[in-house]
């Protein structure tokens, strides 16, 4: 099943969530970043983030994206069992955006079924990286990190994120050493 998501003017966060359904998460406008524990993966431009089913995960759409999230059942298709980046064809990425514009539901043997399955067979056959910025597992850290790589602009000093984590600056540079 595929999914077109369009954000609004303002930035959307879905928050941390897991299901059974492999995810991938594609942008065709503005940007996405996905969690998972122990990651942040941005979204690159002609790629997708492959989220394995049962993953706890949340996503991050700026302002004015589109993004696209084609789900799989587990075992359908021969796709990565770990999270990574895959690349993502000009004719793949149409073929999603077909598949998301069709009924999510179909009969067995049926056309959108068949057109789902050659889906498949593309994505597997897709060349996956890993495009992935590691995080911290101090909660602290992790926030100042998530903060940090959505808005990159953010100057911000390290008495200021001493005093918006309720923590000393001299703790702050003992967590990063």
């Amino acid at each position: 099943m595929a999914l077109r998501v369009d954000v609004e003017a303002r930035a959307r966060e879905i928050p941390v969530h897991q299901h059974q359904m492999g995810q991938l998460v594609i942008a065709l406008r503005g940007a996405v970043s996905c969690e998972v524990p122990g990651a942040l993966w941005m979204v690159p431009p002609q790629a997708g983030v492959w989220i394995p089913g049962g993953t706890p995960h949340s996503n991050h759409g700026t302002a004015n994206a589109l993004i696209f999230y084609l789900f799989v059942a587990p075992g359908a298709g021969a796709l990565p069992t770990r999270c990574c980046t895959l690349a993502i064809s000009t004719m793949l990425s149409e073929m999603i955006q077909h598949l998301a514009g069709l009924a999510p539901t179909y009969e067995p043997g049926s056309a959108t079924d068949r057109f789902a399955h050659v889906v498949l067979d593309q994505l597997g056959a897709m060349p996956n990286e890993d495009f992935s910025l590691p995080m911290p597992q101090d909660a602290r850290l992790r926030r100042i990190s998530r903060a940090i790589s959505l808005d990159p602009s953010d100057r911000r000093t390290l008495q200021d994120w001493a005093a918006e984590t309720g923590t000393s600056e001299r703790t702050l540079t003992r967590l990063c050493t």
